[in-house]
């Protein structure tokens, strides 16, 4: 059965010949303890009257009490999460709530959610956790045993471990859900507030060479089974796209200005607006126009058995690479900084926020040569 909380506490010794109690709370490993002062609670260190005995064993007492006090919040599972309103909500239902809003336009954030909630649902059974837990019985500890079950035991559907990046991103969604629970007044705080996600680690970049690239152009041509999957591919790898830009991506967004194709939207995870000229090899990536309105993409969905496809397609080309959507738009990073590129106009044709996320993914691939740089600025003299 599920473990929760210890309770205990140590003697603290004071400068005037008298001790109190502090109380931990530990929640296992992968996290910090919490401590309850009792300070206000004191005892004597000697108790040589009948009036300081009487102290010490009322103290005593109201200790116990808040011992018990402690051990019932903690273990009752409803710490860090008292109910405001919706006193009978269960843990998944408003999961199901949170699914739906959060993926409701991107097919990748839906998957993500639906590969949690396998995941946490598989959890609660190992534990014999019911599937109908409260939200209000997730508690600190809850998080914390998920948090390790993901990098300990955790696998995908292959029976392979969950790679680090996948770890965090699955728990920083449980995170979203239990503090979309606060947003909603349904607990009064987050139980996940305080525990860190899974570090990402380093993990070695998937990406095509350009020829690698021509290679998978020049079997879509002959393929016209999945066109829409193939041609949503290479628009990637010649822009740099998310795969959920690609599959909600509009004629409108598309233009033409003084005879330069040019692309023009707003990425849909980070609300950022990119804009710039679209080479030769994207242009020639594109499905018959049709209307403004309509999906540059038709019916072009990303789910696990879309990077199954994008897999078996390389294999047909000769690349054995374990490629996925997101390769495309590696691929299209790397090049760019292979190719001169600066960081800071990286970010831009990526969509980041700023050029430390783009640094964190790709600086190993920078090439900017520092004696270069300086001898340009400075020259020779």
């Amino acid at each position: 059965m599920y473990n929760m909380a210890i309770v205990s506490k140590t003697k603290i010794k004071s400068k005037t010949k008298q001790y109190y109690y502090r109380f931990k709370i530990d929640f296992g490993k992968d996290i910090k303890p919490e401590y309850k002062f009792a300070s206000d609670i004191r005892f004597w260190n000697r108790a040589d009257t009948p009036e300081k005995k009487k102290q010490n064993t009322k103290s005593t007492e109201i200790i116990k009490q808040r011992e018990n006090a402690l051990k019932a919040k903690y273990n009752t599972a409803i710490f860090n999460s008292v109910l405001i309103n919706g006193e009978n909500t269960q843990f998944f239902e408003h999961f199901d709530s949170v699914m739906k809003t959060r993926g409701a336009t991107n097919t990748n954030t839906m998957s993500g959610y639906n590969s949690l909630k396998k995941m946490l649902q598989k959890f609660c059974s190992k534990n014999n956790i019911p599937l109908n837990i409260k939200l209000n019985q997730i508690n600190k500890k809850f998080v914390v045993d998920f948090k390790t079950w993901i990098i300990t035991e955790a696998v995908t559907t292959s029976g392979h471990p969950i790679k680090s990046s996948t770890q965090n991103q699955r728990f920083n969604q449980f995170a979203v859900v239990l503090n979309d629970a606060v947003d909603n007044e349904l607990i009064a705080s987050a139980p996940s507030k305080g525990v860190k996600a899974p570090e990402r680690g380093k993990e070695e970049m998937v990406y095509l060479t350009i020829d690698e690239i021509y290679q998978m152009r020049d079997w879509e041509k002959r393929d016209t089974v999945k066109p829409m999957l193939y041609k949503g591919f290479l628009f990637a790898c010649f822009t740099g796209l998310r795969a959920g830009d690609i599959s909600t991506l509009k004629w409108k967004h598309i233009v033409e200005e003084n005879s330069i194709t040019m692309i023009n939207l707003i990425t849909e995870k980070k609300k950022i607006q990119i804009r710039f000229k679209l080479p030769q090899q994207a242009i020639d990536s594109l499905p018959e126009r049709k209307g403004e309105d309509d999906n540059v993409f038709t019916n072009l969905l990303y789910y696990a058995h879309t990077n199954q496809q994008l897999k078996m397609w390389a294999l047909q080309c000769g690349i054995q690479k374990d490629i996925t959507s997101h390769t495309a738009r590696h691929s299209f990073a790397v090049h760019q900084l292979k190719n001169g590129t600066t960081m800071y106009h990286l970010s831009k044709l990526l969509g980041h926020r700023t050029s430390v996320t783009t640094e964190r993914h790709y600086a190993d691939y920078a090439t900017e040569d520092l004696d270069t740089i300086m001898d340009n600025v400075y020259g020779d003299k």
